[in-house]
C-alpha cells in the first residue's frame, strides 16, 4: 500500500459513540497514518474473510508520518513505531461511568533486519472492530483525503465530529466543557475566548476550506455574562450532494466523492449491485446509505443469477402476464354485478 490517488479516495467508517465519545493523544501525523490504516482495514474486511492484520512497508510508514531523515535507520524506526503504539488508543468512559483505554492494536510487527522482509504488521484488537467495520448503523463514513487535508489533531477531531453530526434536522449543541474533553483542552487555554479563537474557530475555518463540510458556530452565552459563551451550536451542511449517475437506475443517488470511489474498484460487476439496489428501492425496501449497500453487495459478491439482464427480463415478462389477471376466486358474484349496473338495481 502507497500513498496514491486510489488510497486517498477510499473511505473507513467509525461508530458514532466513537467520533463523539472518546479522546485521544494521537498528533496530526499519527492520525493520519491512523486514517490510511483503518481504510485499508475497511476496504479488506467482510463477514466472510474475518481481516484482522494491516499491512504497512516501512518506507510508507515513515513517508506518512512526514519521517525521511533516518528512514533506514532500524533504531530509530524502533522509536518511531514505539511513539505510534503508545499514542494509539481511545479513552472513554463506559454505561456503567468507569473509564477505559482501548488500544486500537493487539501486535505490531516488523522486522529489525535489514534484510529481512520490508513490512510493518498491525494486528487490529478485535475490541475495536464493533466500532470501525461491519457497521449496520449509527455509523459515519470519513473519506481519507478530506482528513488527509487538515494539519492538526484538533482539525481532524472537529471535522470527524461535524461530520458524525451532519444531515440531523437539529444542529448539535455542545458544551465548552464537552469539547475541551474531546479536543483534549482540559488544562489548556484558560481564558473562555482564546479557546474559542484557537481550538474551535481556526479550525472550523480550515475544515470549511479544505473539506466537505460548511459549518457555521453560534455562540450561546452563560446567563450572568452575555460575552462568555457556555455551549456552542454547529449549523452543519454537507456539500457533497447526491445525485444520479445511472439513466437506468434513477432511484440510486450517490456524491460524487461515492460514485468516483465505486468506479476506482474497477469491479465489472457493479451494474450488476446497482441494479439489484435499484430493484429492492422499487419494491418498496427503505435503504437510506446506497452507497454503503452497494458496497456491501460487492464485498459479499452479490451477484447471482437472479439479477442477470434475460432472468430481469422474464421476471418483468411473468409480471406482464399477470398483469389484470385474477389468481385467485373472488369473494364477490361478478355476474351478479353486471346484472345490477345493466338494470340499474341496488347493489347488495
Amino acid at each position: 500500500m502507497n500513498n496514491s490517488k486510489e488510497t486517498e479516495n477510499r473511505i473507513h467508517t467509525n461508530a458514532n459513540k466513537l467520533i463523539q465519545n472518546s479522546m485521544n493523544t494521537m498528533s496530526a501525523k499519527e492520525q493520519k497514518l491512523l486514517c490510511v490504516l483503518l481504510s485499508e482495514y475497511f476496504k479488506n474486511y467482510n463477514e466472510d474473510n474475518l481481516c484482522v492484520t494491516t499491512t504497512l512497508t516501512r518506507t510508507a510508514f515513515l513517508n506518512y508520518l512526514g519521517i525521511s531523515k533516518n528512514g533506514t535507520n532500524y533504531t530509530y524506526l524502533n522509536t518511531v513505531l514505539e511513539n505510534f503504539a503508545t499514542h494509539s488508543w481511545i479513552k472513554w468512559t463506559d454505561e456503567e461511568h468507569n473509564n477505559e483505554i482501548v488500544p486500537y492494536f493487539s501486535k505490531i510487527r516488523y522486522n529489525t533486519d535489514e534484510n529481512g522482509a520490508d513490512e510493518i504488521v498491525f494486528t487490529w484488537n478485535l475490541e475495536m472492530k464493533p466500532y470501525l467495520v461491519g457497521l449496520e448503523d449509527n455509523f459515519t463514513e470519513l473519506y481519507t483525503k478530506n482528513i488527509l487535508a487538515l494539519n492538526s489533531p484538533r482539525e481532524i477531531t472537529l471535522y470527524k465530529l461535524m461530520k458524525s453530526y451532519a444531515g440531523r434536522n437539529i444542529p448539535p449543541t455542545l458544551t465548552v466543557e464537552e469539547l475541551r474533553k474531546l479536543l483534549d483542552c482540559t488544562k489548556t487555554y484558560p481564558d473562555t475566548r482564546i479557546f474559542y479563537r484557537d481550538a474551535i474557530k481556526t479550525p472550523i475555518d480550515n475544515i470549511n476550506k479544505k473539506t466537505d463540510l460548511s459549518i457555521e458556530i453560534i455562540k450561546n452565552p452563560t446567563k450572568k455574562n452575555k460575552l462568555v459563551a457556555e455551549s456552542y451550536t454547529f449549523k452543519i451542511k454537507d456539500k457533497s450532494k447526491k445525485r444520479s449517475w445511472w439513466k437506468e437506475f434513477p432511484l440510486i443517488k450517490l456524491t460524487e466523492e461515492e460514485y468516483t470511489t465505486l468506479s476506482d474498484l474497477k469491479d465489472s460487476n457493479l451494474k450488476f449491485y446497482v441494479r439489484q439496489l435499484n430493484d429492492l428501492i422499487e419494491k418498496g425496501k427503505p435503504i437510506h446509505n446506497h452507497f454503503m449497500q452497494i458496497l456491501k453487495f460487492q464485498k459479499a459478491g452479490r451477484c447471482d443469477m437472479r439479477y442477470t439482464e434475460e432472468n430481469r427480463k422474464s421476471e418483468l415478462s411473468v409480471c406482464k402476464l399477470q398483469l389484470g389477471r385474477i389468481n385467485r376466486q373472488p369473494s364477490y358474484d361478478l355476474e351478479q354485478i353486471k346484472f345490477d349496473a345493466m338494470f340499474n338495481t341496488e347493489i347488495e
